[in-house]
């Protein structure tokens, strides 16, 4: 079903970004919040190796994973 209360999505790639992703996160969620613009957000983990997918997971993105082929 289309949930259409999400208004826009924003897409963020990542590869190996534990370090950097909960604020990035945290400050995209503050400026939505501020502007009353309901969207989502999705993190599209290329293959990390470093727990990026479970972090974006834990601040309430979206994660789609890119496959290697």
């Amino acid at each position: 079903m289309l949930d259409t209360s999400i208004k826009f999505s924003v897409v963020i790639p990542a590869y190996n970004e534990v370090r950097f992703l909960p604020d990035t996160l945290a400050a995209l969620v503050r400026a939505m919040d501020a502007l009353e613009m309901p969207g989502e957000v999705i993190v599209v983990d290329n293959n990390s190796d470093d727990g990026t997918a479970a972090v974006a997971d834990e601040c309430g993105a979206r994660v789609v994973y890119e496959s290697i082929n």
